[in-house]
């Protein structure tokens, strides 16, 4: 399995690298409860957990501190799978941020805000969000359908261990001798010092070589001991504090030995961020009302706080992050179903007032709709684009530095299945719920984040830019049934294609065999709206998208 993975470039970076280890731990699981199921049981299920995260971080370690890797998708795995993942990898939260520097900021920089050049990520009229849109033909194109592929195979034999080789699993290597070292307290979220909005809980990360006897996990909040919502061999939480304000939390924990660990620290919550999402959407909602459009509707958060944090957290501002992964793959990753188009926003001054972060991100949303020459009003167009229904808004601040982000959502879907990949093969059925609108086409595009992730420091905004826009990239494919076909751009032969008035149902093989990259799957609806954009008539005229579904494929 190690030869493999260095063997097929296995660490293109953090996710690649979780991702992978966690399937293959899914496979020696089963392999193992289907041949030794009695062996197991006499050792015990958290006995042989804690031995397999003991040998993969011990195996992984001569090319990876496994305790450096902050950045994973922890999301979808089995219980078992999920508690032994994080055993290996202590320090990846849910969807954790990757690494980066901040620059430094200059104490006598001018104050800026932007509204940086947000072209929406489906086909519209701004020249560097330019999608293609093919037309059908007759028979007698390419006839090779595009084998495709949305995972990279864990190609190698799964591990099969005779009796005695479980043994050794569960035995060789372990220590000898008497226990005098404590358990290690690997990660605490919040973070010490910390200020934190929208919480959705308090937890501690941990690590023993000899296991942790989890009846001694405790925590304390505000002095307070707490139940606890989760309990593993690798992490604890609860829920967070009732009310916002700075916070004190505690941690107490013993090995199987009885040697303990335990740690305090302070957090903050604040309601400002739900302060600055609302005056967003009320400005939001107002210019649209001005522009005779339908309000949207708030959802969320999906994948906005998490970009907004990202781009906090790591100093830059760009709508491809510094892996050059594009918004739309963390928009899939965090559980979105629709089309969406991103649009960010960013102000610097060398002391950020937290009274007015409100006031400022209501500013940003206006300069998007008034003053957006820059960015070829590519803002303006998303946010007032009639056939966006949804906004997933977020906001995150340091002491100087403030993002905004918001994700226009084309909610057009009642979903009978949502978009899904398994076993190699995209499908996906549902109901138009835009009145008589039919499913028209389904497209393959393809994004390289090595094309994206190159930054330069801004000395103006004391940040980090890149590109002004993004694409989901490169139109490759289309798939449609035998006897149509594209025209400059592979077929792919459904294998199942029913549409019926507003219900659609398609399922297609999905192989990369472009290579490494970030597939997106886009599906377009006939726009029966009636209602046209009141800047750019021809957007989305004829056909609107409805949904996309990124991919990366390491």
């Amino acid at each position: 399995m190690l030869d493999f993975l260095k063997e097929t470039s296995w660490y293109t970076g953090d996710l690649s690298l979780v991702r992978k280890v966690a399937i293959a731990v899914g496979d020696e699981l089963q392999e193992m409860r289907a041949n030794y199921a009695g062996a197991i049981a006499e050792r015990g299920e958290g006995a042989v957990e804690q031995r397999l995260v003991e040998r993969w971080r011990s195996d992984l370690s001569p090319m990876r501190d496994t305790s450096k890797v902050a950045h994973g998708e922890l999301g979808g795995l089995q219980l078992e799978v999920l508690r032994i993942v994080r055993g290996i990898f202590p320090s990846v939260s849910q969807y954790s941020e990757p690494t980066g520097a901040a620059p430094a900021a200059s104490a006598g920089a001018q104050a800026a805000g932007a509204g940086a050049p947000a072209p929406a990520s489906a086909p519209a009229a701004s020249s560097d969000y330019a999608i293609p849109q093919p037309k059908r033909g007759g028979a007698g194109k390419k006839a090779a359908a595009l084998a495709l592929v949305a995972l990279v195979c864990m190609a190698g034999a799964v591990l099969v261990l005779e009796p005695d080789l479980l043994a050794g699993l569960l035995n060789a290597g372990a220590p000898h001798g008497p226990d005098t070292v404590p358990p290690t307290i690997t990660g605490l979220y919040p973070s010490n010092g910390s200020t934190s909005t929208g919480l959705s809980g308090v937890s501690v990360s941990y690590y023993d070589d000899r296991g942790v006897n989890l009846s001694t996990v405790r925590m304390r909040i505000d002095g307070s001991w707490v139940a606890l919502t989760t309990l593993t061999v690798t992490s604890a939480g609860c829920a967070p504090p009732p009310s916002y304000g700075t916070h004190t939390a505690y941690v107490f924990l013993q090995d199987t030995s009885g040697n303990s660990a335990e740690a305090n620290w302070t957090f903050t919550t604040s309601s400002l961020l739900q302060s600055a999402v609302d005056a967003m959407l009320e400005q939001l909602n107002a210019e649209r009302r001005a522009a005779g459009l339908a309000e949207v509707q708030l959802v969320g958060p999906i994948a906005s706080s998490y970009r907004t944090e990202d781009m906090a957290a790591n100093g830059y501002f760009n709508h491809y992050d510094l892996s050059g992964y594009l918004p739309t793959y963390y928009y899939t990753l965090l559980g979105g179903q629709y089309a969406m188009e991103e649009n960010i926003g960013y102000l610097y001054t060398p002391s950020l007032a937290p009274g007015k972060i409100p006031n400022y991100s209501a500013s940003l949303v206006s300069d998007m709709v008034h003053d957006d020459a820059a960015s070829a009003w590519g803002h303006r167009d998303s946010l007032l684009d009639p056939t966006n229904n949804l906004v997933d808004i977020s906001a995150s601040w340091t002491g100087s530095r403030l993002f905004v982000a918001l994700h226009m959502i084309k909610s057009w879907v009642d979903w009978s299945k949502p978009p899904t990949l398994e076993g190699g093969t995209f499908s996906c059925s549902g109901n138009l719920t835009m009145g008589g609108s039919t499913l028209d086409s389904v497209y393959i595009y393809r994004s390289v984040p090595s094309e994206h992730d190159n930054m330069t420091y801004s000395d103006t905004l004391e940040i980090l830019r890149g590109e002004g826009g993004y694409s989901v990239g490169d139109l490759i494919a289309g798939v449609i049934p035998y006897p149509y076909y594209y025209e400059g751009i592979w077929e792919i032969r459904p294998s199942e294609w029913s549409i019926d008035g507003t219900s659609f149902s398609i399922a297609f093989k999905f192989n990369a065999t472009e290579g490494p990259a970030i597939y997106t799957v886009m599906a377009y609806a006939t726009n029966t709206l009636g209602v046209a954009h009141p800047y750019d008539p021809e957007r989305f005229t004829d056909i609107v998208p409805v949904m996309e579904y990124s991919i990366l494929v390491g």
